[in-house]
């Protein structure tokens, strides 16, 4: 009996073992894996002003100043002119239609100064974009956002919630939908 009670205290003691070693070098696995962009869903959004050193076609995003009920984050990289881009045109559609409704909408583009009058200007008439365009020179804004400036586009819908505001939804552009804003804007 007493040998028996031995065995398993040893395997009870090995078992236990076993759980916190896995427990030390295997923890969550969420922790193990690089963050990505819909990690963002749910938390406070980073400020954008101090990353963006210029904007094209209107004034800077001002959140707190211009108090929208929503507003869309376009994060992209105008690598060739607009030909990988034909998502330009339904989301300048989206952000004509919902800006009455108070959608603010920023483009957010990884491109030097020296580069925006040729690669940015363009797009801008070629697709009618109705929001201005913020330069992330050096991506800071891209990395704060958890978007790896070499993988855009992706976009963000923010909501204000408590005085500060939230990130309610992102993803690639091409997933944006009337229905999308609708529920963040809290019309369906």
């Amino acid at each position: 009996m007493a040998r028996r009670l031995g065995k398993i205290a040893v395997v009870s003691g090995m078992v236990l073992a076993g759980a916190i070693a896995v427990g030390v070098w295997f923890p969550d696995a969420k922790k193990l894996r690089k963050p990505r962009p819909d990690d963002m869903v749910g938390r406070d959004a980073p400020g954008i002003a101090d990353e963006v050193e210029a904007w094209l076609g209107g004034d800077e995003l001002d959140l707190a100043r211009e108090r929208p009920a929503a507003a869309l984050l376009l994060f992209w990289h105008p690598r060739d002119g607009g030909k990988s881009q034909p998502w330009l045109a339904p989301v300048a559609k989206l952000a004509r239609e919902f800006a009455p409704e108070g959608l603010a909408t920023a483009g957010l583009c990884v491109v030097d100064l020296e580069d925006a009058p040729t690669l940015v200007a363009p797009l801008r008439s070629q697709y009618d974009l109705p929001f201005r365009i913020g330069l992330d020179c050096d991506g800071d804004l891209h990395m704060r956002y958890l978007i790896d400036k070499r993988k855009t586009p992706y976009c963000y819908l923010l909501r204000p919630r408590k005085g500060k505001w939230t990130v309610a939804w992102g993803e690639h552009p091409e997933f944006l939908t009337a229905e999308v804003i609708q529920g963040v804007l809290g019309k369906k």
